[in-house]
């Protein structure tokens, strides 16, 4: 399974987040995703 290298902006629409650009990985756009999500108590999935 190959992973996107961006994020879309229904992806950001479904953290509630502005996309967040110049990141090259996705792994790294996740874990700041789900860490901003954390802050705004809105985790969902695999974020912890």
């Amino acid at each position: 399974m190959q992973e996107q290298n961006i994020m879309t902006r229904e992806d950001a629409a479904k953290y509630g987040l502005r996309p967040i650009l110049g990141f090259s990985s996705t792994k790294q756009l996740r874990q700041v995703y789900a860490e901003d999500a954390a802050r705004n108590g809105k985790a969902k999935g695999g974020a912890q």
